[in-house]
């Protein structure tokens, strides 16, 4: 059996791979410090274990495990959710990503790094061989980006020079079942602003091109770098055949949620204030991962839709506690 570290394990992506983990038999730790959590502790400590407090705080309890494998999925997230940790994104996850990468060298685990697709500082169709670009206008975006890029830089040099098992997965624009709207997460917004009956509002005229990955693809294709055979890759992961603009995807929550809910065009900085950044294309080239990897997406993104439609009809109180702005981009 083997013994497996998820930091960010209450999270969306990670409360997803606890529970396909748990699925196949793994004794799991999850350590969370309930800052962007979707799941309650309850929910999982009748599974594995569950650790409530900050990567930082608890490196000496982790090292009393012998973990097999450490999944990093620890992080600031979300457009909107980042602006608050200004000035503190860059030191937080520089040092997490140090923790997390001297924990599997000491224990000779498997490492993967979750980093982000912003590392790339510019739009398009992205494939890992092309340069990553530091714009000069720094924004709380692009110390995020800067801090995620430089934990690659780290761990990737630290294989080079030991025997650390690690590889760095940049995945594109995750939604799905249980991503919750906070921190500017455009999908669940839209989600919940549809099935309330208010507006959809878009941010400038919603041509933002975006190509949306299923949580469970995602999830699927950190299994499979973790269990392959090759150390030391960046992969890209995500779901080209989902690319669609932001207006067009309210458009079909709107259709896939039968709400008679107006779509609005608003500018985004008069919601989240004047730090606020948005993006404008980004579609993965994930040939690479297709390669060398046993892995597919599955998920289209008329199924996340409605899968997302209906875990929030399932869980009605969540329509009543989450704002019902909507924002349009992650």
């Amino acid at each position: 059996m083997k013994t497996v570290l998820i930091t960010g394990g209450l999270g969306f992506v990670g409360s997803h791979l606890a529970d396909r983990l748990a699925q196949e038999g793994c004794k799991l730790v999850l350590v969370d410090n309930l800052t962007t959590n979707v799941a309650a502790p309850e929910d999982y400590r009748n599974v594995c274990e569950v650790i409530v407090d900050s990567v930082e705080n608890c490196q000496e309890r982790l090292s009393g495990y012998r973990f097999d494998e450490i999944y990093h999925l620890a992080s600031h997230v979300g457009p909107a959710g980042v602006l608050q940790h200004a000035g503190e994104i860059a030191r937080a996850t520089i040092l997490t990503g140090d923790i997390a990468t001297k924990l599997a060298l000491s224990q000779k685990s498997r490492l993967l790094l979750a980093s982000t697709s912003e590392v790339y500082g510019q739009t398009g169709t992205l494939h890992e061989d092309i340069d990553c670009v530091v714009p000069s206008k720094y924004t709380v975006r692009l110390e995020y980006a800067a801090a995620k890029l430089t934990s690659e830089i780290a761990a990737l040099n630290k294989a080079r020079v030991s025997d650390l098992f690690v590889n760095v997965v940049r995945p594109f624009n995750i939604a799905g079942p249980r991503q919750l709207p906070d921190g500017g997460f455009v999908l669940p917004r839209f989600v919940v602003a549809a099935l309330n009956g208010t507006p959809l509002t878009v941010f400038g005229d919603g041509s933002q091109i975006r190509a949306f990955t299923d949580v469970r693809d995602i999830v699927a294709g950190l299994i499979a770098i973790m269990t392959g055979a090759k150390s030391n890759m960046v992969l890209n992961l995500g779901n080209p055949a989902n690319e669609v603009s932001i207006l067009k995807l309210a458009q079909l929550v709107v259709q896939i949620s039968g709400s008679r809910s107006d779509i609005e065009l608003i500018d985004p900085k008069d919601l989240f204030g004047p730090l606020y950044e948005e993006g404008t294309e980004r579609v993965p080239d994930v040939e690479k991962a297709l390669s060398r990897l046993e892995w597919r997406p599955q998920f289209s993104l008329e199924r996340t839709v409605s899968d997302t439609v209906e875990y929030f009809r399932s869980r009605p109180e969540l329509l009543r506690t989450q704002p019902l702005e909507t924002a349009a981009s992650l």
